[in-house]
Parts: structure tokens; C-alpha cells; sequence
């Protein structure tokens, strides 16, 4: 990943909306104006992690950090007590302009549409297992509160102490959820409302099961497979860093550290030899046009298993986003 990707995620993480449509659950568009208004930091020096729940929060850490000089207290630390671990902290900053210490709870969400769409686990993840309902109800019930218990305020407050910063006691508390990603829809009936909780301004995709060939309406004569740590921003990549079709030894266990330049016909093999594999996976897939030396992405696809939206078995699933 070259330094033209990181700062196109950090500007995906500054401007992409919302998925959650009501304000009392999330906290981005306050924090997506405090960073249009602060100065741009330079180039932060990132190795992003493997995952990209993990580098998505590394994102974040810099924009709070970093752009808007606000003294970190916590990265994703874990809080415990008795020998069990109670949950971890996405995030904790102290904001000294507001003399208040800001605890962000991250997800970054990739749902397809099942079903009608008006019901929240009718958006279910590439893996069949993630749900909108359940991280929802994750992030409500467990993840905001956790700081309000007993035994995370004594962690809490030693952290701070460490950090020379204002005891708690003397400074206000803010929890927020920010919940950023794509949403993919069928390809028919795209417009149909979706639940109430679900912002209509989302980026949205489209989906299909590996043996439904795409549309011909929707042909591309240049598609890109994108590794999850691209799976961000809109594709814009060099030629140079993707890597050809024909240098793929094995289609069946698939696994992209880089992107993949593929053909109609390269797509159409890729895809039957995910049909024939017995551990199919999920694949984003982008179409582009030239752009000068780069390929831009003018739309997305998530293309699943065809048992989906049956869930595998956890052994047998990649990696996908927190």
C-alpha cells in the first residue's frame, strides 16, 4: 500500500457517511467536522495492520491524535477484573479545548441486503455469521457502557493518572460509536427502503452468488479483486501495483496481499474455480476504467459463495473487517 492509498483512507474516513441513521447511536458527523475545520497533519507514518477492523482504527488514531492534537489515553486496550476480561476500548482522548475525555467505539461494516432489507438482520456480512442487529446490540448494550463500570473506572483512571491528564471527576465524558463501511444490495429492486436505522445516504454496492454470471448491462472490460486493506476507498490504483491474472497459481485458496487485474474472461475462470473450491470465499470486486496510469473504480460488487447466506464453519473463514 503506497502513501497516495493511506491518505485516500484517511479522507474516506473524513467524508464517507454514516451506515447508522440516528444520531443518539452515533457519533461521526461531529468528529467528520472538527477535522474538515483542523489542519492537515503530515503524512502520518502508518504500517498498516493485517487486518482491517485493526487498520481502520490506526486510521483513527492518528486523525484524533494527530490532526486534532487531542493527548491519547487508550488504543484498544483491554479492561479486566477477577481474571476476566470485561471488553476493550476502541479509543480514549482527552479533548482539552471541551475539557472532556472522548472514548470512540469503531466499526467498519460490509452487510448485503437478504430479503426485504426493513428488518435489521435482514443485513448480513460476507461470511454469513456478522450481523447488523447483532453488532448494533454489541455496541449499545456492551461496548459504550463499559466505561461506566466500576472496575473499567479504576482502570480508566489509571491510565489518565499515567498520562498526567485531568482526573476524570474534573472533566465530562463523551461515548460515541462510529460505524463507517458499504452496504451491497441485489441487483434488482435497488431503491426498496431499507430499515429506518439504515442512513439512505450509505455507499452501496451491489452483490451476487459466484455461479450468477454479472449482467451484461454491467460488463466491465477491466475488473480489480481488492485485498481487504483496499476495500476502503473508491479504487484508484496504479498499474503497476496490481498484479496480472495469469500470475495467480491457485484461484481455489485464494489469498490477495495485492490487487488483481482480471479480465472479463480471468473473472469469469476466477469465479468457477471459487464455485469448485470447498472453501469458497467472499471477493470485492471493483470496475475500472483507465485513468492516466491508474485504474479507477466507477463500481463495486461483492461476490459470495453460493451457499450464502448459510454461514461456514469460523476455522474455515478469512479474515474479514472487525
Amino acid at each position: 500500500m503506497d502513501d497516495r492509498q493511506l491518505l485516500r483512507d484517511l479522507t474516506w474516513c473524513i467524508e464517507a457517511p454514516s451506515l447508522i441513521n440516528s444520531p443518539s447511536w452515533d457519533g461521526l458527523q461531529p468528529l467528520q467536522s472538527l477535522l474538515a475545520e483542523a489542519k492537515l497533519a503530515a503524512l502520518p507514518i502508518v504500517k498498516p495492520a493485517p487486518r482491517l477492523g485493526h487498520y481502520y482504527e490506526q486510521l483513527w488514531q492518528h486523525l484524533l491524535t494527530d490532526r486534532l492534537s487531542w493527548p491519547l489515553v487508550a488504543a484498544n486496550r483491554q479492561i479486566s477484573a477477577g481474571g476476566k476480561t470485561l471488553g476493550a476500548l476502541d479509543l480514549l482522548h482527552y479533548a482539552p479545548s471541551i475539557n472532556t475525555y472522548c472514548h470512540t467505539e469503531l466499526a467498519v461494516k460490509f452487510y448485503l441486503r437478504h430479503e426485504s432489507g426493513d428488518a435489521q438482520h435482514h443485513w448480513i456480512g460476507p461470511n454469513a455469521i456478522d450481523r447488523l442487529d447483532i453488532k448494533i446490540q454489541r455496541l449499545t448494550n456492551h461496548q459504550l457502557p463499559l466505561p461506566q463500570h466500576p472496575e473499567s473506572k479504576a482502570a480508566i483512571d489509571a491510565w489518565i493518572a499515567s498520562k498526567s491528564l485531568p482526573n476524570r471527576e474534573c472533566a465530562s465524558w463523551q461515548s460515541k460509536m462510529v460505524v463507517q463501511g458499504w452496504l451491497f444490495h441485489p441487483l434488482q429492486e435497488q431503491t426498496k427502503p431499507a430499515h429506518a436505522s439504515i442512513n439512505p445516504q450509505h455507499l452501496r454496492g451491489h452483490w451476487l452468488h459466484h455461479s450468477a454470471a454479472i449482467p451484461q448491462s454491467a460488463q466491465s472490460a477491466h475488473w480489480i479483486l481488492l485485498p481487504r486493506l483496499y476495500w476502503l476507498a473508491r479504487a484508484l490504483i496504479k498499474r503497476e501495483a496490481c498484479v496480472h491474472s495469469d500470475s495467480i497459481g491457485c484461484w481455489q485458496n485464494l489469498r490477495l496481499n495485492q490487487p488483481v487485474h482480471l479480465t472479463a474472461k480471468s473473472l469469469a475462470h476466477c469465479l468457477r474455480q471459487q464455485q469448485n473450491s470447498a472453501q469458497p470465499q467472499a471477493l470485492l470486486l471493483a470496475a475500472v476504467v483507465p485513468d492516466g496510469n491508474y485504474w479507477r473504480e466507477i463500481d463495486r460488487w461483492m461476490l459470495v459463495p453460493d451457499g450464502w447466506p448459510q454461514p461456514r464453519t469460523r476455522s474455515a473463514l478469512p479474515p474479514f473487517s472487525k
